[in-house]
């Protein structure tokens, strides 16, 4: 049986199946005739080699449930019949930091918040040489917690002056984290695994200061997506879970 045929899309999206898929590029493989060598390494550093096909493999795995094994999905790669997908981190960061935090954006975010914005620190090769460089994803999961204002004077100045200055500020209530979700479909013929992110909910108090500039008060409830909640960082503006848009600096 050919499990890598287009008919067999429900089966490759199987929890089961997806396991299979990962890594899948550290598995050398070589033609062995009428079918491939695939070496796996254990943590030993001993090499296993299985030889599999599109049909089957001698692994422990295929041979208990007879299901498509990881060294089938890499002989599968090697025929074009599979493919993996990851989105690539860019080396440009959704902001400009140099001023110690994200110029240009309504509210302040600080490098304190570059792991909710999915900026980590990357290995990259390059002419077999490896270092570490910042990266951007869009993997954003802010936690509980989190408090933004809109200026930085809050950060800065003492809270009797600072407040003077807010128009606004965020406090995370509830969040909850992103999901790297990998789902495989047809694309061009081909049984892909791609990716997709699917943002959780946060919810947040928006609190502004009272007339006298003495204190701040609770001005509304909101819950949104996590990357509505980026925009709204960004521009003051947002979509709520509802679907309704809001400005926090047009609706003073």
């Amino acid at each position: 049986m050919n499990f890598f045929s287009p008919d067999t899309l429900e089966l490759h999206n199987e929890d089961d199946q997806l396991e299979q898929q990962t890594a899948l590029s550290y598995l050398k493989i070589q033609k062995d005739g009428d079918h491939w060598l695939v070496s796996e390494t254990d943590d030993d550093g001993v090499a296993h080699p299985y030889h599999a096909s599109l049909d089957g493999c001698d692994c422990e795995y295929f041979t208990t449930y007879h299901q498509p094994c990881r060294h089938m999905y890499r002989a599968a790669m090697k025929e074009g019949l599979f493919k993996v997908v990851r989105t690539r981190r860019s080396d440009k960061l959704i902001a400009d930091f140099t001023k110690g935090y994200a110029e240009g954006w309504k509210f302040i975010v600080r490098p304190s918040n570059w792991q909710d914005l999915d900026i980590l620190y990357t290995p990259r090769r390059k002419s077999k040489q490896v270092s570490y460089v910042w990266t951007q994803g869009k993997c954003y999961s802010f936690t509980s917690g989190s408090v933004f204002y809109d200026t930085m004077d809050a950060y800065t100045m003492p809270w009797g002056e600072a407040l003077r200055h807010i128009t606004c500020s965020l406090q995370i209530k509830e969040s909850f984290p992103t999901e790297i979700v990998p789902q495989v479909s047809l694309e061009n013929g081909i049984l892909t695994n791609r990716t997709h992110y699917e943002y959780s909910i946060v919810k947040f108090d928006l609190y502004r200061p009272d007339a006298p500039k003495e204190h701040e008060c609770l001005a509304g409830h909101y819950i949104c997506h996590q990357d509505k909640f980026v925009e709204l960082l960004k521009s003051g503006a947002f979509v709520d879970l509802e679907g309704n848009r809001h400005n926090f600096f047009e609706e003073v």
